[in-house]
């Protein structure tokens, strides 16, 4: 799998928001696996990013549908006709239904070696009933094998959309994540308090920090790479068209953040002492012995370990004493 992250926050130069996002390049196959993937793709108008996880190729098919539609949206003249922000919730389902339809194609094109359509036609006069019944259930249980993290934007109004592998929608509010560091990755943006009211350097390192702990999921490269995604209007007037804009961090931002993270990101611990005098003895009693402080074993116990803590501070008395005795 593999793990990326969006959240969204106040841009430090221009009044309205933008998107900060990251993906590792984690790839695997069955036997080996590298960070050589590649996982922001852009539509064809605007360039508005989408981060892909699962399996890749499934990923760029419904990208590319995602695209396609956007783009028949979009005025072909921006000179001359009024721009309008893209209808985001009716390009994903229209994408989410081409998508499924491609994948049912494939799979009774290898099954029987002909197409979809001609099994919605003829499918129940050339093949017997129960295999007809058979490939009809199969390919309701066909899942999309991916993930996608759209980042689109409305002019200057950015929202993060969610795709899921069984192609369920959503329209995610302040930071969204996908991939197989999915939950570690959010479980650090909500202990952050990650909003949409953040300044932009906060959630910089917000989101570093979360690839950092997500990379301990299994699926999870090491490496990724942040981006800070923003919309710019074209000076062409009297249009308000426009496009994304995409600015990746330099090799010395990740420095910088590694030490922000050595000194605010979560530390090690070697031990910690226990204080068993702010334990309360009913509740220890409890757990130590099913049967409660009645049990005679525990009795013995509890008269042995007083006995033990009496002669203990008898002698630290005694050590004292003599200390005070020696400095006099």
């Amino acid at each position: 799998m593999t793990l990326c992250v969006a959240a969204e926050c106040q841009h430090h130069r221009k009044f309205f928001r933008a998107v900060v996002f990251a993906t590792d390049f984690e790839v695997e196959g069955e036997m080996a696996r590298a960070e050589i993937g590649h996982k922001v793709a852009v539509t064809e108008r605007e360039e508005h990013p989408m981060l892909m996880a699962g399996t890749l190729t499934r990923a760029l098919s419904l990208a590319r549908e995602v695209s396609m539609l956007h783009a028949t949206m979009v005025p072909t003249d921006m000179k001359k006709e009024e721009h309008y922000p893209a209808d985001w919730e009716s390009i994903f389902p229209q994408a989410i239904k081409r998508h499924k339809w491609k994948l049912a194609d494939e799979f009774i094109g290898s099954r029987f070696g002909f197409s979809y359509d001609f099994l919605l036609k003829n499918g129940k006069n050339s093949l017997p009933e129960d295999a007809y019944r058979e490939v009809v259930s199969e390919i309701t249980r066909l899942q999309l094998d991916c993930w996608l993290l759209i980042i689109g934007f409305a002019h200057s109004d950015p929202h993060i959309y969610r795709i899921n592998s069984s192609g369920v929608i959503e329209n995610c509010d302040n930071f969204a994540a996908i991939g197989s560091g999915y939950y570690i990755a959010e479980s650090c943006l909500y202990q952050r308090s990650q909003s949409s009211k953040n300044d932009l350097g906060t959630t910089i390192y917000n989101i570093y920090e979360a690839m950092k702990l997500g990379s301990s999921a299994p699926g999870v490269g090491e490496k990724f790479e942040i981006g800070v995604a923003e919309w710019e209007y074209f000076e062409e007037l009297p249009t308000n068209a426009g496009a994304v804009t995409i600015s990746y961090l330099e090799p010395k931002y990740y420095e910088y953040l590694e030490k922000q993270f050595k000194r605010y990101g979560p530390r090690p611990v070697n031990k910690v002492r226990i204080r068993p005098r702010w334990i309360k003895e009913p509740q220890r009693s409890l757990v130590v012995t099913p049967k409660g402080m009645h049990d005679p074993k525990h009795i013995k116990w509890m008269e042995r370990h007083k006995r033990r803590r009496e002669k203990l501070k008898q002698q630290q008395a005694s050590q004292k004493s003599e200390s005070e005795g020696g400095q006099k």
